[in-house]
């Protein structure tokens, strides 16, 4: 029998939007790596080393690039989660012991974004002690009763709104030579002891753990095929220019200005980089924008940990479900929240330290999550014609060597 559309001709519209169908995972993953730990490692980077460690970003993105590219190519070819994958293959002793550290990192990951959300209601004017339980209620309620679709739509405004720090950029900065300089000329100035411990808190905020199972994971729950990989690799190209683009914009508009230490008062000085263009309004925008990419990366986090926990017992997992048939994923997500809020509420001081030492501990995971790829990705039983080349093993083998030496340098 005929099929009924063969011989028709396909809107050449529907040619050039079709791709746009299919962003969502490697965009929001990427994108939403910008969340409040990294805007604050962000400007103690512009602020204490200027432009001069601005090419640092260059092998990030690309880091961050190759592994969701990784992670797409494992996805597609397995069908399966990178928990499920690592439990199957690395076995049960080692999957324990790895997801018991992860799930720690996205608890302290968790709790961090919420420390966004309590430091962006005080900039409203709002007691902690009252916003940041509504919040996690609202959370809570949005992931266990709203659809994914509709999730997946609100996510990706959201990482849309930190486009605000490219159009100040735009209309503040005269010297666009010294961005280019600071990005083509690799130098170790400013290379001090404390700008090494913030560019590792670099590395742990653009190449997240949690990131990497949650992108993966979505890409099986899309049910993305073979034929989706080219139309993936553009979602994660332009996922990774996005963030590349933001962070030039933060760490350039905070170039050596004066950040205060305190809390609050960190942010309400951070707030001025949009004081030239939105005048008194620079403190509430500069609120809602930080509400807002706390606000989502603590839904993406304990989501993440929440799928590959499940993924990694076995347990069924996936917003599809509903909490009936998938207690223990939504119950590990609340538990997250719920213990994450707790610990908000009782901090009274020392949040920007929770906010940095998250990625700091996110640093020292990215060489378990990379040798978990790169050991799954070389695997021509697993992967067949979708293995790794020779150029990616390479990259990662001079990342992991640059990592390594970052890391000696911060803490020795």
């Amino acid at each position: 029998m005929k099929n009924k559309t063969e011989g028709q001709k396909i809107n050449p519209l529907i040619k050039i939007i079709g791709p746009l169908f299919l962003l969502g995972p490697g965009l929001i993953a990427s994108t939403l790596n910008n969340d409040a730990s990294g805007l604050v490692v962000l400007a103690k980077l512009g602020q204490t080393s200027g432009l001069n460690l601005l090419w640092f970003l260059v092998p990030m993105i690309i880091c961050l690039i190759v592994t969701l590219e990784m992670a797409l190519r494992l996805g597609i070819a397995t069908g399966k989660g990178l928990a499920d994958l690592i439990r199957e293959q690395f076995g049960a002793k080692i999957t324990f012991y790895s997801f018991a550290i992860l799930l720690f990192a996205d608890f302290l990951n968790t709790t961090a974004e919420l420390s966004g959300v309590a430091m962006a209601g005080e900039l409203l004017g709002i007691d902690r002690a009252i916003f940041v339980p509504i919040v996690s209620l609202l959370m809570i309620v949005l992931i266990t009763k709203g659809d994914y679709k509709v999730l997946e739509k609100l996510l990706v405004f959201g990482s849309l709104l930190l486009i605000l720090f490219v159009i100040t950029l735009v209309f503040e900065v005269k010297d666009w030579s010294s961005i280019g300089r600071g990005l083509g000329r690799p130098t170790l100035d400013q290379l001090s002891r404390q700008n090494l411990t913030y560019l590792f808190a670099l590395v742990g905020t653009t190449v997240t753990p949690w990131m990497v199972f949650y992108f993966q994971s979505s890409v099986v729950e899309k049910r993305l095929k073979v034929d989706d990989i080219r139309k993936g690799k553009l979602d994660i190209i332009l996922g990774g220019l996005t963030v590349f683009i933001i962070a030039i914009s933060i760490i350039v508009l905070t170039a050596s200005r004066e950040l205060l230490s305190n809390d609050l008062n960190f942010f309400k000085s951070y707030s001025q980089v949009f004081a030239p263009m939105l005048g008194k309004n620079s403190e509430i925008i500069f609120a809602l924008l930080l509400l807002n990419a706390s606000l989502f990366s603590a839904i993406l986090l304990p989501l993440a940990a929440s799928y590959y926990i499940c993924e990694g017992l076995g347990l069924p997992s996936g917003l599809d479900n509903n909490i009936d048939e998938a207690p223990h994923f939504f119950g590990i997500i609340i538990g997250i929240l719920l213990l994450s809020s707790t610990v908000v509420l009782f901090t009274k001081s020392g949040l920007l330290k929770i906010l940095i030492g998250s990625q700091l501990f996110n640093g020292m995971l990215v060489p378990l999550i990379l040798f978990f790829l790169l050991k799954l990705c070389n695997d021509q039983e697993l992967m067949g014609v979708h293995t790794n080349n020779t150029a990616t093993n390479i990259f990662y083998g001079l990342f992991l060597l640059l990592l390594i030496t970052t890391s000696l340098a911060a803490f020795i």
